[in-house]
């Protein structure tokens, strides 16, 4: 038997014992279930009317604010690591261009100097080569100059006078 059901125990008939039978106070209970149960219904599908409703719906919209703030919080956090990533790799690439540069400044200087160096040899070689020379052609004069007097010698003592190569240049 259902709950609420009452049995007929002088009807034998098996129709009547199938359909429940509620007294008065039975059905006001469950009308009184039922509508609380629409009632949690209409609660749960967005009907505002209620102070309890309108609370739900007030921390709705706290929990969505701070998962929203949340969020934000969390991207503005990832931005924020991942601008800081960027400066220090920029940092970092500034510093070893920096650090090239630096080097290939110092390489330069070095090869500067040591072309200077070799320009300065090559001027101390030239200038060695034309003393070289200036002293070759300064010995040659004196050879020469040896070879005139001699022959100027020769000419006194002999009593010859120089004979003239070509006359028509001879004034």
């Amino acid at each position: 038997m259902f709950m609420g059901e009452t049995s007929d125990n002088n009807s034998n008939s098996s129709d009547s014992e199938d359909v429940p039978h509620y007294s008065y106070t039975e059905n006001n209970k469950l009308l009184k279930y039922q509508e609380a149960a629409t009632s949690s219904a209409r609660k749960d599908t967005g009907d505002l009317d209620g102070p309890l409703a309108r609370l739900e719906a007030e921390k709705k919209r706290a929990l969505i604010k701070a998962w929203e703030e949340s969020e934000k919080t969390k991207i503005d956090n990832r931005a924020y690591k991942m601008q800081f990533a960027v400066g220090l790799w920029e940092d970092s690439k500034k510093a070893s261009v920096e650090a090239k540069l630096k080097k290939n400044a110092e390489k330069m200087e070095r090869k500067k100097a040591e072309y200077f160096e070799k320009m300065q040899n090559k001027i101390a070689e030239i200038h060695r080569m034309a003393e070289e020379k200036r002293a070759g052609i300064e010995a040659q004069r004196g050879k020469g100059l040896l070879k005139i007097e001699d022959t100027a010698e020769n000419f006194r003592t002999r009593g010859y006078s120089p004979k003239k190569i070509l006359s028509c240049f001879s004034a």
